[in-house]
């Protein structure tokens, strides 16, 4: 890639290398709009942390431990007036995004990651995510290429208008597509304290992690307690999996558990920075117990990744696959546990005049 000039990035625009797509990006939106926090207090306030165990028709399955209403939720919290614009027309969302650009506004989108060519840690040439998050920073049209601030890339990256089209319109799973969609955040209200709005973020969040949905369960999205258990059923049909497909499978839901974005830990660990910051900010020690107790779990969900990930090399691959099962057994009562802390979670200054 040819050398460029850095003098067309928006001016103002500062960009911080986080764990995870989406809260990274935020929190870089949220710099440029004058709210200056952490990647873990933006995941936090969002209500970040989830469970969901997606099983599509014809597609491999995939787990995940984010919140799906955590860009929603994160703005109500913070009084920040919200729209997830998205449509499938192609010049529509370019020029809405080119309008915001020209105004001198930053805005985080989503895109599919193999159309960004400076992605060379991709698990495989076909690998298609149409919901990562980066926030298009510059614009230049004489070159005809944007910039990108990017998760877990230091410098500012440089792409094509024509890849930027490619990656906001790719079509190959519907549920995950980024379909030109812009996340549009109005920062004129005035925003709450953190002191104020940390402790109901902490409730919002236990409460969410106990909800399961039986519509979209049908769908194929098992979110919860049950996403777990749907996931560890599910185990026992990968024994007859031949070696070429469990390869793939397991270094996929090791990647959604461990790599992917998630910080390690299937998220538990970022979450776990937001109560120790929420620790210091409230003056109360609870919360540092709390931030433990999710760093523990990290921690049991990446012993769990690592036996997924030697599956395919173990002889016994069903008395593998029974002591993981046994493992996530355990993990299901320790997660239901930490959601009720979280549910129930008081500060001793609540409800005082």
């Amino acid at each position: 890639m040819e050398s460029f000039s850095y003098d067309y990035i928006i001016p103002g625009f500062i960009h911080r290398p986080g764990v995870h797509c989406t809260s990274t990006a935020l929190r870089n939106i949220f710099e440029f709009n004058g709210l200056k926090m952490t990647e873990a207090m933006i995941f936090g306030l969002g209500g970040g942390l989830g469970i969901s165990y997606l099983k599509f028709h014809g597609q491999e399955p995939m787990i995940g431990g984010r919140q799906n209403n955590f860009e929603k939720n994160l703005a109500k919290i913070m009084n920040i007036p919200y729209k997830f614009f998205r449509t499938s027309k192609e010049e529509e969302g370019w020029n809405r995004l080119k309008n915001h650009l020209e105004q001198g506004k930053p805005m985080a989108i989503n895109i599919d990651m193999a159309y960004l060519d400076y992605h060379d840690d991709l698990p495989s040439e076909d690998f298609h995510f149409g919901m990562h998050t980066v926030v298009v920073c510059g614009y230049n049209p004489t070159k005809n290429t944007i910039l990108i601030a990017d998760t877990g890339f230091k410098d500012i990256q440089e792409i094509t208008i024509e890849r930027l089209y490619q990656g906001r319109n790719a079509r190959y799973n519907r549920w995950l597509d980024a379909n030109n969609s812009i996340y549009e955040l109005d920062f004129s209200q005035d925003h709450p304290s953190l002191k104020k709005i940390i402790p109901q973020a902490i409730r919002n969040n236990g409460i969410s992690l106990q909800k399961s949905n039986r519509i979209m369960r049908l769908l194929g999205i098992h979110s919860g307690a049950q996403g777990i258990k749907k996931f560890n059923n599910d185990l026992e049909k990968w024994v007859n999996l031949p070696k070429k497909d469990l390869i793939i499978r397991c270094r996929d839901i090791t990647g959604y558990i461990s790599e992917y974005g998630t910080g390690g830990g299937f998220f538990r660990f970022l979450y776990g920075k937001f109560l120790n910051e929420s620790a210091e900010i409230m003056e109360d020690e609870s919360l540092q117990v709390l931030s433990s107790y999710y760093e523990e779990l990290g921690q049991k969900w990446e012993n769990i990744a690592k036996k997924i990930r030697e599956l395919p090399d173990v002889e016994d691959k069903a008395e593998s696959i029974l002591s993981i099962q046994q493992n996530i057994d355990l993990l299901i009562t320790s997660e239901n546990q930490g959601a009720v802390k979280l549910r129930n979670y008081s500060h001793p200054s609540e409800g005082k005049n």
